[in-house]
């Protein structure tokens, strides 16, 4: 029997988390034990073919991608089981059918040949190996409901099919459904059992012998390590993983192994490690297109480190290989993403093509065209419709670089239609952004204002459809994907940036136009809400996870004193929307280039430092306060608005707001300030008036490399003369007395006084404790999974001695990402670290303020102790008090 650990990796169409565990094992389990046919050969020879000889040609058909083919084989091979009542073959093979629907994009037709294949299981008399059969059956049932965004109908599923495989003692079977299991953990937000689950499963792997089942359980954990997320440990396990099949000279699936390995190391930037797994693959591989696959995987990394010798190599040995592709919708990704890299090649300038030597025809518009044709003519043999959008799609982006945009736009609409034909949403997306580009440069070169404005609303038209095919399935593009090569910064951010380009207008030079009107008023609306989309986005890919606690908000609704500051960067200006309570939005544009603004925000952040001088500081930080808040300023007053709440974009989220200077006062000096990822992420709640206690964890001492940090002593005793407060200090404060003070305490407040660091990578953000450095993946577990289980969530997350990582302009992506995925409600840290003194003065006056009076919101106490500082002998130079910034919740 061939179960689910024999097969390559595949990630749902329609689901971020799905590797193909449940169709792999059924598409297996349909193949007869005797397959002597090349897949490079199948011959539908149905007219007097036995059905035994249909279940080979249909599973061949399957392997190399010819689905259609493939579907009809299958129907075939059903059609002639049922003729001798072959109940058991009928089942595998509706079961295989259902997972070629599901290539196909044929959900309601995938669905019934489950729906069949249960039918069958349940009437009559007992099938022979029907415990088998039916655990199969489920696996595939919990795959179709995973990929239509049941996750909890598919763990409930994937439960009973593992309970049936211990029954017949499948081990395979086994680790298949706990690895389904914990997907589904994972996509219903559950992160403490998906973890736990991995943690257990990693151990049940290692303690395997020695032997295939090892390997490939190694494989499998690798592979859903890196769909979850955790790229580090995906990385050691798939290490183990070559190691092993090395030493049992188990070779036969290595290169997959060294392939997703590539892919992991990719997921981490580091591009070196990932093109020597790469060709490490393609050394390993045992067919032209595995070889194929790995080549094409490392050129767009070779591309973007300029390894051009070694991409001229690499170009050498793919065109031979491309020549033997049969049709196959593998092949035909692999020839469309060929494609794709060449025109990389394309836009650089002829001198560095001229390093490529004979390589370099391979680049030509001509050249290029010919593969993307040849791709179409395949897709349309095979009536893979998928494949046909995806290559025609391709073929405009050609004729878009080559500035042939009235027939770009007509294949991109082509593109598109086969795309959405067959709901390849991860496909159409682009091709619907492609449009909106097209339509948005032929507005730029049209001949009268009538014809533009008429494009124009096109292309926002598009761009929409863009945003709105992204927001449903962002989740599958999260994973990385050999087959479509995908890079958030390329393939996902442009779309909500140039949309929000396309919306709010260039020659707003004052917050509020002159006239309003019901089309502007609804495209700044739209223009909110792409950039709130934005935020999530980001915060998606830093987790590489889109299980984020989504609620829309109205800010009228969370604080009717409260205006929201959405700037948002462009290539050529900055974009301001203000939202007011009661009033129109407002917008302002600036003239200002990205790497201007990039400038002027490092200067700013770097003046910061005592040591620089504060005509500079002061220069730069008024320079940014007009642009964020001047123009809005008199609707503020007017409108009696007490709090600013900042959603930051770019380099600004490492400038901290209160600091900012109109000439003669900070911002902290006329507003509450507060930042938020976005008002979809708020619980807006303010927090309750009773028990008001903290859990304390605290380092004093150095450790792990990090120096002492005595002033944290007095910022203890000055928590705890003010509230209850339950402390944990040095060899105490361990990741595990941190666990199980949140289960036992309730805390509404935590407060952690020890080094940490944020950082827009992942793997580069975490805390300190005594024991450990405490990742943000150990974070979410720490809090975030325990909430239900105390009498009340944890309302604030104090960070008194972290800082943003030095050289990374995106650094406080980070601390949003902790923030929110800690599930406190508000969360108050520092942007940089800070002299010990000043820290322990600042948290002492928050909570000072905050305990005052019941009705003292946060980010009034956040203020009030700014203030305390700024207007001390000691500490009145920004340095010391505006990194302390409060995100979340304000109230």
């Amino acid at each position: 029997m061939t179960h689910w650990l024999t097969g390559k990796r595949y990630r749902w169409l329609r689901q971020g988390l799905g590797i193909l565990l449940g169709l792999l094992l059924v598409v297996g389990a349909a193949m007869p034990i005797a397959a002597t046919e090349s897949p490079d050969s199948i011959i539908l020879a149905q007219g007097n073919a036995s059905p035994e000889t249909l279940q080979t040609q249909a599973q061949q058909a399957y392997q190399i991608g010819q689905y259609e083919q493939a579907r009809s084989l299958w129907e075939a091979a059903y059609d002639r089981f049922a003729e001798q009542g072959d109940r058991p073959n009928q089942i595998a093979v509706l079961n295989a059918l259902s997972a070629t629907h599901q290539q196909l994009g044929n959900w309601a037709e995938a669905e019934a040949a489950i729906a069949q294949s249960l039918s069958l299981l349940d009437g009559g008399d007992p099938v022979a190996g029907g415990l088998a059969l039916r655990a199969q059956t489920l696996n595939a049932q919990g795959g179709l409901q995973l990929a239509l965004g049941d996750p909890d109908a598919a763990y409930d599923t994937w439960q009973v099919a593992e309970q049936l495989y211990r029954q017949i003692a499948d081990e395979s079977g086994t680790l298949g459904s706990r690895i389904n299991q914990i997907q589904a953990l994972q996509a219903l937000g559950l992160y403490r059992q998906a973890y736990l689950a991995l943690d257990e499963l990693q151990r049940q792997i290692e303690a395997l012998p020695d032997s295939p089942l090892k390997v490939t359980g190694f494989k499998s954990l690798g592979n859903v390590l890196q769909a979850t997320g955790d790229l580090q440990t995906a990385q050691t396990v798939l290490q183990d993983a070559i190691a092993l099949a090395e030493r049992i000279q188990n070779t036969g699936e290595l290169s997959d192994i060294w392939l997703s390995l590539g892919n992991a190391y990719r997921g981490t930037q580091g591009f070196d490690a990932a093109i020597t797994a790469y060709l490490a693959a393609a050394d390993a591989a045992n067919s032209p297109l595995a070889a194929l696959a790995a080549h094409l995987s490392a050129l767009p990394l070779l591309i973007q480190s300029e390894q051009w010798s070694v991409l001229q190599t690499q170009l050498t040995l793919v065109e031979p290989l491309v020549n033997t592709l049969t049709p196959s919708r593998q092949g035909i990704y692999a020839q469309v993403n060929l494609a794709a890299s060449l025109q990389q090649l394309l836009a650089l300038p002829p001198a560095v093509q001229a390093q490529l030597g004979r390589a370099s025809a391979m680049s030509t518009p001509a050249a290029i065209s010919q593969y993307l044709a040849t791709a179409v003519r395949q897709s349309r043999e095979i009536t893979d419709q998928r494949a046909e959008g995806y290559a025609l799609g391709q073929l405009g982006a050609l004729y878009e670089q080559t500035q042939q945009l009235d027939d770009a736009l007509g294949l991109t609409e082509q593109a598109l239609t086969l795309s959405q034909v067959v709901n390849a949403g991860d496909i159409a997306y682009r091709w619907q952004w492609q449009k909106g580009r097209l339509l948005k440069a032929q507005a730029q070169a049209a001949q009268n204002d009538a014809e533009q404005t008429e494009l124009t609303t096109k292309a926002i038209s598009a761009y929409t459809a863009a945003f709105e095919t992204l927001k449903q399935i962002r989740a599958s593009l999260l994973a990385a994907d050999p087959t479509i090569q995908f890079s958030f910064r390329e393939a996902v951010e442009p779309v909500y940036r140039e949309l929000v380009d396309l919306l709010a207008p260039a020659d707003a030079s004052t917050a509020q136009p002159k006239q309003a009107t019901p089309d502007h008023d609804a495209n700044l609306a739209l223009a909110r809400q792409v950039i709130e989309d934005l935020q999530l986005a980001e915060l998606q890919n830093f987790f590489r996870s889109a299980c984020l606690d989504i609620q829309a908000q109205q800010i009228d609704q969370v604080d009717p004193q409260a205006a929201i500051v959405y700037p948002v960067i462009l290539p050529e200006r900055l974009v301001v929307i203000t939202s007011v309570p009661g009033q129109p939005l407002q917008h302002r544009s600036i003239a200002i280039s990205e790497a201007e603004l990039n400038r002027i925000t490092d200067e700013l952040h770097e003046s910061l430092n005592p040591i620089f001088s504060n005509q500079t500081r002061l220069q730069r930080s008024q320079q940014v306060y007009d642009w964020l808040v001047t123009p809005s300023l008199e609707t503020l007053r007017q409108n009696d608005v007490k709090t600013l709440v900042f959603v930051l974009d770019g380099t600004l989220r490492n400038i901290p707001m209160a600091a900012l200077y109109d000439g003669q006062q900070y911002l902290i000096e006329q507003f509450n300030v507060a930042l938020t990822p976005g008002l979809q992420l708020l619980a807006p709640q303010p927090l309750a008036e009773t028990s008001r206690n903290v859990l304390l964890g605290a380092l004093t001492e150095s450790r792990q490399g990090f120096p002492a940090l005595p002033g944290v002593l007095q910022e203890m005793e000055a928590i705890a003369s003010q509230l209850p407060t339950q402390v944990y200090l040095n060899e105490a404060f361990t990741r595990g007395n941190l666990e199980a003070g949140i289960e036992r305490s309730g805390s509404p407040i935590v407060h952690l006084a020890t080094h940490g660091q944020f950082s827009s990578k992942l793997e580069d953000t975490f805390l300190l404790s005594w024991d450990q450095t405490l990742r943000i993946r150990d974070f979410q577990i720490l809090v975030r999974d325990h909430l239900p289980q105390v009498t009340q969530p944890i309302e604030l997350l104090v960070l008194s001695a972290c800082q943003t990582a030095e050289g990374d302009n995106r650094a406080a992506l980070g601390l949003a990402g902790l923030a929110v995925r800690s599930g406190a409600r508000s969360t108050l840290a520092s942007l940089w670290s800070v002299n010990d003194q000043s820290t322990a003065e600042l948290i002492s006056g928050f909570y000072t303020h905050f305990n005052k009076d019941a009705g003292t919101s946060k980010a009034d106490a956040l203020k009030q102790a700014q203030l305390d500082l700024l207007h001390s002998a000691n500490y009145s130079h920004p340095f010391y008090w505006a990194p302390f910034i409060l995100v979340g919740n304000w109230l």
